[in-house]
């Protein structure tokens, strides 16, 4: 058998590299349509599934926000009380009445103003769930020691004491109950309700919601029930379309900005988010969470 020497046959395999040509043509090459296709329909889906969540989050955490403004109302309601002799404020009072003639704005003299001074300014009386309407929480004069507020996005109870204006309690559009049912007045002077009266002041409202920040008195559910037609057939007191057409705000001035539910606080100084079913919203026909005596 003949050799060869010096000649040795090596086998390798390592590949050989591709054209650096062959390769800017394969990364230039980018998605195809279909695939762009597919990625924006994978996109749209997850956002399809993550906004309704947020949006959700969102609105629980306007509603958290909106409950602790109401709570810190009430608070500052009871250091009023405290600081007055057990005294409450009242609720509403027209303008042209005396001592307060000299403020012509219209429902600025109202209870809540009284209570300014223990609270964190406007945004205090502010709901960040409130519909953007244009009817914003603003102090329209300072006079008599406090300053006059207009707008507020809630309202206090009606049973506090009310004179004018609008629509009261179940029992008075303007104040005539007994003075162990709550506060009153006779002419321009208000006897004050005293904390220490409240009946289950853990079931009694102070403050909540209100529908209509432009309107600064308050139906009660007793009162609205007097006008509820249930023309529409459905059974639901905050319809303004089951009262008389030329009266829609006979309805209860109860808002329901967060999911169907109202911020209440009670008048033990806790607070609750209540759905409209409630007996202390619209779940009732009767002032029976509202008067504060018997």
């Amino acid at each position: 058998m003949a050799t060869h020497k010096g000649r040795r046959k090596t086998h390798s395999n390592t590949m050989k590299p591709l054209p650096v040509s062959l390769l800017r043509r394969k990364s230039a090459r980018g998605f195809t349509l279909i695939e762009l296709l597919v990625v924006i329909a994978i996109i749209a889906i997850l956002a399809g599934m993550l906004l309704p969540a947020l949006s959700k989050a969102k609105g629980k955490a306007k509603a958290t926000q909106c409950l602790n403004s109401v709570k810190q109302m009430v608070t500052g309601f009871m250091l009023y009380t405290g600081d007055n002799d057990e005294k409450t404020t009242f609720a509403w009072m027209t303008p042209s009445v005396n001592p307060y003639g000299g403020i012509t704005a219209y429902g600025a003299v109202n209870g809540q103003s009284m209570i300014g001074k223990y609270l964190a300014g406007l945004k205090s009386y502010t709901c960040p769930a409130y519909p953007p309407n244009g009817v914003v929480p603003a102090v329209v004069v300072t006079a008599f020691g406090f300053d006059w507020l207009q707008g507020s996005h809630y309202r206090v109870n009606p049973y506090l004491g009310i004179i004018g204006m609008g629509p009261g309690t179940q029992l008075s559009d303007s104040g005539g109950w007994p003075s162990s049912m709550g506060g009153t007045f006779n002419g321009a002077v208000h006897t004050p309700f005293r904390m220490t009266s409240v009946m289950q002041p853990t079931a009694r409202v102070y403050s909540f919601d209100a529908n209509n920040a432009g309107t600064p008195y308050m139906p009660t559910p007793g009162s609205a029930n007097n006008f509820f037609s249930n023309s529409q057939g459905d059974n639901d007191r905050s319809n303004p379309l089951n009262y008389p057409p030329s009266e829609p705000w006979r309805a209860p001035n109860i808002g329901l900005h967060h999911d169907k539910r109202t911020g209440v606080t009670f008048m033990d100084g806790h607070a609750e988010s209540l759905p409209k079913t409630s007996p202390v919203t619209f779940g009732s026909n009767n002032d029976l969470h509202w008067t504060l005596g018997q």
